[in-house]
């Protein structure tokens, strides 16, 4: 199957959603990630996409996998986000920040802090934080069909 592409243009006005937001700092590479998180919460990420960013000021284009499982049961999404490639980030004030797990839960049955909890049990986490995305400058660059 054929893997879409998203291209974002910065500097629209988006009513953007609710959502759990927390980074992950690690060492593993995103599908390895994406199992171990498929594991740990009893989901089924599959590589969905990847998102597209040009960068007008130093002429440059990157590009950030994603990948996405909806439970349709709950009514709860998971997304996972490359934050990182090359030098150029997803969200560039969380430049350190290495992935991005969103989490749409529209009836309130997640419970952010026992995510993180468990998130903070795998092994090649180095850090795991909650990020209010509220704060975020860019939270339009996490925005998907």
């Amino acid at each position: 199957m054929p893997q879409k592409k998203h291209q974002l243009s910065l500097g629209l006005e988006l009513e953007v959603p609710d959502f759990t937001l927390f980074g992950l700092v690690g060492n593993l590479k995103a599908i390895a990630l994406a199992w171990k998180i498929n594991q740990l919460l009893d989901i089924d990420f599959k590589l969905k996409g990847s998102i597209q960013l040009d960068n007008t000021k130093k002429a440059s284009r990157s590009e950030h996998p994603y990948f996405y499982f909806y439970n349709e049961t709950s009514m709860v999404s998971f997304c996972m986000f490359v934050n990182k490639d090359g030098k150029q980030s997803l969200l560039p004030e969380l430049n350190t920040i290495d992935y991005l797990l969103k989490i749409e839960d529209h009836n309130e049955q997640i419970d952010a802090g026992e995510i993180l909890s468990k998130l903070k049990e795998i092994q090649s986490i180095n850090f795991a934080l909650e990020i209010d995305p509220h704060k975020l400058k860019n939270q339009e660059n996490l925005l998907i069909e």
